[in-house]
């Protein structure tokens, strides 16, 4: 969640986490399921940071084949249509994957009564490995929605000091997802300032190489450079 502070005619910007990721770098994730199991095969549920050395996610819909016993997945004929291999390795004492959604409850210390408003991304992973942090995707949403606003001068807290000054009257995309999109995988040309680089119109076109590229790629490459990406944003008033 990205939320606007007005000070002035300035906005500072201040990003709160909703949820972590649940793979094998979340530390709470691994003693979770590691309690849900015996103890002798604590060294097989987590191979090459992957769930049975498989899965990169620790809590996802779907995936029978880390939930399901072994006599259900045989019985329903999996085994017979796609191979034994439908079954993980060390695959013991399922269900090893869960939906189980983790519940974050924001509370009035979280946030702002100045609030001008605030702003929730909603993405799959493949938008998040685009960006360096996640305050930087609640900047850009909160640069699509004021775009024409002035940003402070020098960053304090999480304020949006780092986003680019003005469109200066570039096109922006009319949704913010989409620009959030573009951005991400080839850097929008919306936030170029036509004041401090004199071959706009270069670096205009070898973004939009760049995202073409990225867009075009082989599916059978595709994977090695980006995973999927799907986005919602909610704006709350």
């Amino acid at each position: 969640m990205g939320q606007e502070d007005e000070r002035g005619d300035l906005l500072a910007l201040k990003t709160i986490h909703l949820s972590e990721e649940h793979n094998s770098d979340n530390l709470n994730e691994i003693k979770r399921i590691f309690a849900e199991h015996p103890a002798k095969e604590q060294n097989n549920i987590i191979k090459g940071n992957r769930l049975l050395g498989q899965l990169m996610p620790l809590r996802a819909f779907g995936d029978f084949g880390y939930k399901w016993p072994v006599e259900k997945i045989k019985r329903v004929g999996l085994t017979r249509a796609f191979g034994p291999h439908v079954i993980p390795p060390f695959y013991q004492t399922p269900p090893y994957l869960t939906c189980e959604p983790e519940v974050t409850e924001l509370t009035e210390g979280h946030l702002s009564p100045s609030s001008k408003g605030r702003q929730i991304v909603l993405a799959t992973d493949g938008l998040w490995e685009q960006f360096e942090a996640p305050r930087h995707v609640t900047r850009q949403v909160i640069y699509h929605k004021n775009h024409d606003k002035k940003w402070p001068e020098s960053p304090e807290d999480e304020s949006a000091a780092s986003i680019s000054a003005t469109a200066s009257g570039a096109t922006l995309d009319a949704n913010g997802a989409t620009h959030l999109l573009r951005y991400s995988l080839g850097q929008n040309p919306s936030i170029i300032d036509p004041h401090r680089n004199s071959d706009v119109e270069q670096q205009r076109l070898q973004e939009h190489k760049r995202l073409v590229t990225f867009l075009t790629l082989p599916e059978s490459v595709v994977r090695n450079f980006k995973d999927d990406i799907s986005i919602i944003i909610l704006h709350l008033s």
